[in-house]
């Protein structure tokens, strides 16, 4: 829980500091004052990113050349912790006023979810924003995911550069990447599977109050590896040749198209009401119950 925050130099605020009330917190104000930067200061603190824009200059106050986040709060154990994120030409973060190097030491001291009118695109846009609320909600309950994710990115962008010059790469090169991405794209496959688990757990539980009686809200984790996904996790020989045979059956296609087809950066996290896909047949008012159930249940 977020105890206090305190901003300088943060979108329209020179030097601000608001403590919050244990309990429900409103924010009143007329338009351009600065209500939503509050939040999104809330939003960055906790995951090192803005839920409004990827532009780091569009954070910063009117001829300033960078901003600090800092706040108090308190960790699952109830002991407070005191953040601090400075963002210039360089990022400095400290936790206990100690620094810390790695985002993902960062980016799980407390738990913030939003709501917004864009929130809508998770049911109904691309797969890679679906993607992106699962990585992030599995790096905030679990420290070690996002080194994984980073290190399979890593893996996949050199072995996409290579497959884009098949000519000058001979396929033992290019399939030496092949080890790594196997290692970390399991790790993440196996969180992510677990997570929509925990998701469809948590809608059984908690959604009668936003359904009527027989109506069953539900997710699918979609990969290419679907035989990967059917392993159990006590057979890590299993799991690691379903992945490798993916690697080996598309490595013809990889080099025609000069991108990688197998893995997580493929997967996709389906919204299923009354085993109907609902980005198809729901309607705005279901996509939109669903998008606000997604992201309550954190």
């Amino acid at each position: 829980m977020l105890n206090q925050i305190r901003l300088t130099d943060f979108r329209n605020y020179g030097s601000c500091r608001i403590d919050f009330h244990s309990g429900m917190n409103c924010f009143t104000g007329q338009n351009g004052q600065g209500k939503t930067n509050l939040l999104e200061a809330v939003y960055y603190l906790s995951l090192l990113r803005s839920f409004r824009t990827s532009r780091l200059a569009d954070l910063i106050l009117w001829k300033k050349d960078g901003f600090v986040i800092s706040g108090q709060a308190r960790d699952g154990a109830g002991q407070s912790v005191d953040l601090a994120v400075a963002q210039g030409l360089e990022r400095k973060l400290l936790i206990n006023h100690n620094p810390v190097y790695r985002a993902s030491d960062f980016i799980n001291q407390f738990v913030c979810v939003t709501f917004i009118p864009q929130d809508l695109e998770l049911i109904q846009g691309e797969a890679q924003l679906r993607r992106r609320f699962l990585d992030i909600a599995i790096s905030q309950s679990s420290p070690g995911f996002l080194r994984h994710l980073q290190a399979f990115g890593n893996a996949l962008k050199s072995r996409n550069a290579m497959l884009r010059n098949p000519d000058k790469y001979p396929r033992a090169m290019i399939t030496a990447y092949d080890h790594q991405m196997i290692r970390e794209g399991i790790a993440v496959e196996l969180a992510r599977k677990e997570f929509a688990r925990d998701i469809n757990q948590s809608l059984a539980e908690k959604s009668t109050g936003l359904l009527t009686a027989n109506r069953r809200l539900e997710v699918r984790y979609l990969s290419r590896l679907g035989n990967l996904l059917q392993c159990s996790e006590e057979e890590p020989d299993k799991i690691e040749a379903a992945y490798r045979l993916g690697l080996e059956k598309s490595y013809e296609r990889d080099c025609r198209y000069g991108n990688t087809a197998i893995g997580p950066h493929r997967a996709d996290l389906s919204c299923i009401l009354d085993n109907s896909l609902l980005n198809r047949y729901g309607s705005q008012g279901e996509c939109r119950m669903a998008s606000l159930k997604m992201n309550t249940i954190r």
